[in-house]
């Protein structure tokens, strides 16, 4: 079944474009769709194969773009330090999310609490990329 999603990140990786548009921007259209096809996962709403393809191409838009953020945000001689923790974060957790489910898959769907995560992050995210300090000018009163 995991070739679906394999396939997913191919034709996302195909898609040459792709990088003409804003990394900030496509993490949170990633995590958008990734989280959307996780709440489809917990509700049955799509076959299983069909949504991993979903979630591969999802996570083939994301990765790049957290790679191009990443040297977006950290100057240039910081990039093996950054790419280093990028790594460690990603490893950690592959890691803790494999007991993690385990613990937790006979009270709720693990897919349901990825689902949440998502959204949570893709709030912080859009409130940090879209802050308007003052959407009211006060000196107007």
């Amino acid at each position: 079944l995991f070739s679906y999603m394999g396939i997913g990140v191919f034709i996302a990786l195909s898609l040459f474009f792709v990088h003409r548009f804003n990394a900030i921007y496509r993490i949170m259209f990633s995590m958008f769709g990734m989280a959307m096809a996780l709440f489809a996962i917990v509700t049955n709403a799509i076959s299983l194969p069909v949504l991993l393809l979903i979630n591969g191409f999802f996570f083939g838009i994301a990765m790049p773009a957290m790679a191009t953020a990443v040297t977006d945000i950290v100057s240039r001689n910081m990039h093996g330090r950054a790419f280093g923790v990028m790594s460690a974060v990603y490893s950690t957790g592959m890691i803790a999310s494999s007991s993690v489910t385990g613990l937790i898959r006979g009270y709720i769907s693990p897919y349901f609490i990825a689902f949440i995560i998502s959204m949570i992050a893709l709030i912080i995210i859009g409130y940090m990329k879209f802050n308007v300090k003052h959407a009211v000018n006060p000196k107007a009163y």
